[in-house]
């Protein structure tokens, strides 16, 4: 039997390197978690929550930080 209950932590990285008139090097950290509970195999709740810091090497593109956090409901059709 199957947990009904289903976490989903993640990080990723990404690096970009640009070149021409605006050379630059861009570092994206991003972190979050799903969370998913199953009431059957055909309906579920997803809830998550996600934080992203991008940093260039070029004070002329801004720096950013943020925040997401949703939720849904999901129906799944087999046949």
């Amino acid at each position: 039997m199957t947990t009904k209950l289903i976490a989903q932590p993640y990080y990723r990285f990404k690096y970009a390197h640009f070149t021409g008139d605006l050379t630059r090097d861009d570092y994206l950290h991003s972190v979050g978690v799903a969370l998913q509970y199953f009431f059957t195999p055909q309906f579920s709740a997803r809830a998550f929550v996600d934080y992203a810091l991008k940093e260039s090497s070029n004070r002329a593109v801004p720096d950013y930080r943020k925040l997401d956090a949703g939720a849904g409901l999901n129906v799944s059709f087999r046949f």
